[in-house]
């Protein structure tokens, strides 16, 4: 169990034979605060090694990505709407000067 909460892992090591190739299959176990991950190692004088790496705050990372794609669509957003103004009123609606005509002989 890992933890005392019941969760069973279960990490294989598999030969497939037509190919003669080994794959190593990690078990993961995730939640919001750590991630377990546990891999077989090479076998050594018949016997076995086991890798257990422990992965703080991983969910975060997901969770980040999340805030920069909502910033990204905010963003966009605001430009839409300026684009749209501006296509709906090309022109200034201020009052232009009259032109200089004072050098004009």
């Amino acid at each position: 169990t890992l933890l005392n909460k019941g969760a069973v892992l279960t990490p294989q090591r598999r030969l497939y034979t037509v190919q003669q190739m080994p794959i190593t299959e990690a078990s993961i176990d995730g939640t919001l605060l750590r991630d377990v991950y546990v891999v077989m190692g090479e076998p050594q004088d018949g016997r076995w090694s086991i890798h257990l790496y422990l992965n703080p705050l991983v969910e975060f990372i997901w969770l980040g990505g999340m805030i920069i794609i909502m910033g990204l669509g905010l963003t966009l957003s605001y430009s839409v709407g300026r684009i749209a103004r501006h296509v709906a009123f090309p022109f200034s609606l201020a009052a232009e000067k009259p032109a200089d005509n004072s050098n004009v002989k």
